[in-house]
């Protein structure tokens, strides 16, 4: 097997620290570079106290390239804020393209930098005009279900957001008929999904017996469930969605009612999910509901869905930092890279 050298840009983050736990028991990565400008010099298990078995590794300030000739792939994972890459992307580009004359060069993002394919679209729900959009066709959006051939292929891989993959799989089966349907959606999210700083309304202890919904009908990841609509021919397709921060550390829960013409119609659109998910070893659909605790640091989603009459509903749950995220990206670095799908990811959820 083919080894694979690993830098991480922003490796400090929940979203780095999520990474490393699924890269160090991968059998082909082996990690190279720990970038962190904030943490710079000091001990990994300073910031991850998780990770013993890298102790002997430290954070350092800046992005190093390869400069020798070698068959074996480098990946670059960017875990920085959104943002962060944009900015830094012109320049960078340039010194990829360097790098790949001497070796295979992949580069995967988890921020929201490079997921959506139309500037004005970024613009509506960030508020900021891209920094630079003359980039965004380079990028494959990395949900595997949806774009595994693109991702075979790819050298920039941006990596979905949390919300937005586990709508957008409880959606994919039949987004091709919802055109000018209304969709009702509410999600649930835990606290890790905002990251290490905390604030009055993401810091754990002020959120551990609440629940409250934040951003309604007006996400940002609502954008992404718009492009998967509209490019598998539903652009007139209606969205309600809601979002919640829950008293749970990893998890995402999400409800989607959708309303259909006919009583037919709903079960055909149930029966859907179990023919399009049949071969996904990553998705599992259900007889009954999903559980987030059943999922905790694994790469998996599960799926139930339901009809009643010409109600719809269906139901998706998966880990925010594992298929929603840091999993979600290394199942893309090995489809991009030819490497086994699974590989590094089948590790058991922790439970209870």
């Amino acid at each position: 097997m083919q080894q694979v050298e690993i830098a991480i840009i922003g490796a400090a983050g929940m979203g780095g620290g999520e990474l490393l736990r699924y890269l160090v028991q991968h059998p082909a990565a082996r990690i190279v570079q720990l970038v962190s400008r904030s943490q710079a010099g000091r001990a990994v298990t300073q910031v991850h106290p998780q990770l013993g078995m890298l102790s002997s590794m430290q954070f350092t300030r800046d992005l190093v390239l390869p400069t020798l000739s070698s068959t074996d792939p480098f990946v670059i994972f960017s875990a920085m804020g959104h943002g962060e890459l944009a900015g830094l992307y012109p320049e960078l580009a340039t010194r990829l393209e360097l790098a790949r004359r001497l070796r295979p060069v992949l580069l995967i993002d988890l921020s929201a930098d490079f997921r959506l394919s139309d500037p004005a679209v970024w613009q509506h729900y960030y508020g900021d005009a891209h920094p630079c959009p003359q980039y965004l066709a380079e990028f494959v959006y990395g949900l595997p279900e949806l774009n595994r051939t693109q991702l075979a292929t790819a050298t920039r891989i941006a990596c979905p957001g949390c919300f937005a993959t586990t709508v957008n799989l409880c959606l994919l089966p039949i987004a091709d008929r919802l055109d000018g349907k209304f969709i009702a959606i509410c999600a649930m999210t835990g606290s890790s999904g905002s990251g290490n700083q905390p604030s009055a309304v993401t810091h754990h202890p002020q959120r551990a017996n609440d629940l409250r919904a934040y951003n309604m009908l007006q996400h940002r990841h609502q954008a992404e469930l718009e492009m998967l609509l509209a490019e598998r021919g539903s652009p007139a397709a209606r969205i309600s969605f809601v979002p919640h921060s829950a008293p749970l550390v990893r998890g995402i829960f999400a409800t989607l009612q959708i309303e259909c013409a006919t009583e037919v119609e709903a079960a055909q659109l149930a029966a859907a999910y179990g023919l399009f998910y049949a071969s996904e070893p990553l998705v599992d659909v259900l007889d009954v509901s999903p559980r987030v605790a059943t999922l905790a640091g694994t790469n998996q989603a599960q799926i139930h869905a339901l009809a009643a009459g010409r109600s719809l509903v269906v139901l998706g749950a998966l880990d925010n930092l594992g298929k929603g995220m840091a999993g979600q990206a290394v199942q893309n670095m090995n489809i991009a890279l030819g490497l086994p799908e699974l590989i590094g990811l089948q590790a058991a959820a922790v439970y209870p």
